[in-house]
């Protein structure tokens, strides 16, 4: 719809009828009495006749309807009472102001009685008495005059809305999501050495690029005040273990070398190898400060040696693996007398056979046959067949299986109650300690001795002040031995606790804890074994 309808003529503009509106625009606000035409020839006025150029513009400015509908009774009100006034009264215009002072409206009220026509600056003029110096759309305003276009609203000027900022991003440059990609051969069969499982990650890589915020363009009102632009909001950085920003927090890196997963809605850096198929010659021995996940075989001679975990999808065959942390083998390990683990957590495998295992603690396995156990915590074999066959067994607190030893009476020793490994640990300490005691006392009669002279001669300036940093050093390190030696005495297990228990136990089993003894002949169901009054009993549950 138009803004302007020309009239031919005052006659024709007074008998035409206002264009049609929708029902519901202004069924709520209609005056009692509604003008024809006036004596004074100008058109009549009603709320459709003042919302008519609005409705056309709905679509754009939907807010302008809903305010001038808003403001209509008093609009209503003020053009009844100019076209009703009994005097003279020459062209009026009234300005109108949106809320947020963003959009100015101006409606034209004619003369009556002889009253003067408005002149084209009369309009000008009252947008700028106003205060309106901003987005004064000229054109529009000439042609209100040029049409006369009475008692009708018009935007007669808009301001520059503020354009907000943009919130800042994350731009990854690795998959929030773990994908497992499997190949298949010429055969059609997948082959599982090749699998992608975890994707690996470089110390110092960019794991994302940090976009920040933008502060946007502050807009503009009619009046020329500021409208301020709202600043963006910040991203929420997926910042996790062993992740680091960049000094400028463009960027979040990688802290270490490792495996990089998205868990928890933050990017993390596990410390892992990942060794795609079998610790082979393709390979050689591994030595990494983190974890070290094998998805194949450890073979045969070959070692591993890991910081953290290693995780063995495979088998170890008679192979050696050290862990500071756990250490899981998902299919067994076969040692043939000279497999070794050691783990300074859990170890956990399918079966063990012929396997030396030290571990801080505990050692899981559905089958441990002929194998030599030591381990801080428990030794437990209590799933799938859960059997203990043979071997020597020590465990600090309990020992727990399905079935001990075998019909055919084949020895198994059992020792609960203290870890063997940690006597021999603290007997090493107690005489590294000695050692650096003795030393420490060599040291510090150098030391005094110097120190009792009136002045250190310039020739024995450089032995006094390496005797100062030994001194420390070895004051240190006597502190520290005394530290673990008491730690480890004051970990002694508590015998109360100890236990071995098994649904079936076999002769010829040997049972020990402390200085106490028990030996097991005939075949026992449903066995307790605990420590009380300084002996070992064989009770039920």
């Amino acid at each position: 719809m138009p803004f302007f309808k020309k009239s031919k003529n005052k006659k024709e503009n007074s008998a035409a009828a206002p264009p049609p509106v929708p029902a519901d625009t202004s069924s709520e606000i209609t005056p009692d009495k509604e003008t024809d035409s006036r004596e004074s020839g100008v058109i009549a006025f009603s709320a459709q006749t003042l919302l008519q150029e609005l409705q056309s513009r709905q679509a754009e400015y939907p807010q302008d309807l809903e305010f001038i509908q808003s403001r209509l009774p008093e609009i209503m009100e003020i053009c009844g009472q100019h076209a009703e006034n009994p005097e003279p009264a020459d062209a009026a215009v009234r300005i109108l102001l949106s809320p947020d002072r963003m959009t100015a409206f101006l409606y034209l009220l004619p003369p009556t009685d002889g009253g003067a026509e408005p002149e084209e600056n009369d309009i000008i003029s009252a947008a700028q008495d106003a205060g309106i110096t901003t987005g004064i759309d000229m054109d529009l305003l000439k042609q209100i005059y040029q049409h006369r276009s009475y008692y009708c609203v018009f935007p007669i000027a808009r301001g520059t809305p503020p354009v907000d900022g943009e919130n800042g991003k994350i731009v990854d440059h690795f998959s929030r999501i773990r994908q497992i990609h499997l190949q298949e051969d010429s055969r059609g069969s997948i082959n599982y050495k090749d699998l992608n499982l975890f994707q690996n990650i470089e110390a110092g890589d960019v794991i994302c690029d940090i976009i920040p915020p933008g502060d946007g363009t502050d807009g503009t009102d009619v009046l020329g005040h500021a409208v301020p632009a709202k600043k963006g909001n910040a991203p929420v950085i997926p910042q996790g273990k062993n992740t680091v920003l960049n000094e400028e927090k463009t960027a979040l890196t990688a802290k270490v070398s490792g495996e990089i997963s998205f868990q928890n809605d933050v990017f993390r850096v596990a410390s892992r190898l990942t060794i795609p198929g079998s610790v082979d010659g393709s390979v050689g021995n591994l030595d990494f400060a983190g974890d070290i996940l094998v998805m194949d075989d450890i073979c045969r001679g070959f070692t591993g040696h890991a910081g953290g975990n290693v995780i063995v999808y495979g088998m170890v065959e008679n192979a050696s693996v050290t862990a500071g942390e756990d250490i899981e083998i998902r299919k067994g390990m076969n040692g043939s007398g000279g497999g070794f683990l050691k783990a300074g957590g859990n170890v956990s495998s399918l079966f063990l056979e012929h396997v030396r295992v030290t571990a801080n603690g505990n050692v899981s396995s559905e089958t441990i046959i002929n194998s030599n156990i030591i381990c801080g915590g428990s030794v437990l074999a209590l799933s799938g067949r859960g059997t203990i066959i043979g071997g020597n067994i020590s465990a600090s607190k309990s020992v727990e299986a399905r079935k001990i030893g075998t019909p055919s009476n084949n020895e198994t020793r059992i020792t609960i109650g203290q870890a063997v490994q940690e006597e021999k640990n603290t007997e090493h300490l107690s005489a590294e300690l000695e050692e650096a005691v003795k030393t420490l006392e060599k040291i510090r009669l150098n030391y005094r001795y110097l120190t009792e002279q009136p002045s250190v001669p310039e020739n024995k300036k450089e032995i006094f002040n390496i005797l100062s940093e030994q001194k420390a050093l070895y004051e240190k390190k006597v502190k520290d031995l005394n530290e673990q030696i008491d730690k480890m005495l004051r970990a002694k297990p508590n015998y109360s606790k100890c236990r071995v228990k098994s649904d079936i136990i076999y002769g010829v089993t040997e049972i020990s804890l402390n200085h106490s003894h028990l030996i097991i002949k005939d075949t026992k169901e449903h066995c307790n074994i605990y420590y009380k009054d300084a002996e070992l009993v064989l009770g039920t549950f």
